[in-house]
């Protein structure tokens, strides 16, 4: 089975033959959504099956519910902290721990100043259904990038998961297309959420209103989204 096997959506029940024969061949990861018995895996949930390289197969949803996925990245809000981790709530069902050296140049003397209600841009570390999944605030090579605390003025907000898995699809050029109308920062998390933050709350509204509309829409219409997008902000003036 390769990537272009995926994209399918299933129902529960529904068997999965190939995905397990590959895995007699090469090592394959089963992420959230799937079951495999010993002569065949199958779908667990109604979802769209997805693929991620190497060898990663997870059913992602068209719900509002996120189920961790080690690699994803995601927006939380701090919860509560302790004198050893944070306590993170993801849209998940249960909040995940993000330990304070989870970020990059942190000493246990210089700790991360995070605050309950900060917003937060993590990378899921770990996850299982027999241990409490981790997020940490750097990525695969230890390096911050641009995960950490979100700065302030920003605005986040959810929206279904599958939209945040189209603006992040390398082929997807909506947000190519939106830059070319306003000047912003984002961050989207797979876990059904997206910060976006504008030199002026009129873009800003425009901005999360485009995004809430693009995956309705085909392809050939984002130019005229964005356009529409952009008129509407320039009349609040």
């Amino acid at each position: 089975m390769n990537e272009s096997k995926s994209g399918r959506v299933l129902l529960p029940g529904d068997k999965l033959p190939i995905l397990h024969d590959v895995s007699k061949i090469n090592k394959v990861v089963v992420g959230p959504g799937i079951g495999c018995l010993s002569t065949h895996c199958q779908s667990e949930v109604a979802a769209k099956l997805t693929y991620r390289s190497p060898n990663i197969y997870y059913m992602s949803g068209f719900g509002n519910r996120y189920e961790p996925v080690r690699g994803d990245n995601v927006i939380g809000v701090v919860m509560n902290k302790s004198t050893d981790n944070f306590r993170i709530e993801i849209n998940s069902y249960e909040q995940v721990s993000l330990d304070y050296l989870a970020f990059e140049g942190v000493t246990k003397k210089n700790r991360p100043d995070l605050d309950v209600g900060d917003l937060v841009y993590a990378r899921i570390l770990s996850s299982g259904p027999m241990y409490e999944a981790e997020v940490v605030c750097v990525d695969a090579v230890g390096k911050q990038r641009r995960m950490g605390k979100l700065p302030d003025g920003g605005y986040v907000f959810d929206c279904l998961l599958s939209t945040c898995q189209l603006i992040l699809n390398k082929e997807c050029t909506f947000l190519s297309e939106l830059t070319k109308h306003f000047t912003f920062e984002i961050a989207v998390g797979l876990n059904g959420r997206i910060w976006v933050k504008s030199k002026y709350p009129k873009d800003t509204m425009a901005i999360v209103n485009a995004i809430l509309s693009f995956q309705y829409m085909p392809e050939d219409m984002f130019k005229d989204l964005c356009q529409s997008a952009s008129d509407s902000a320039f009349g609040y003036d």
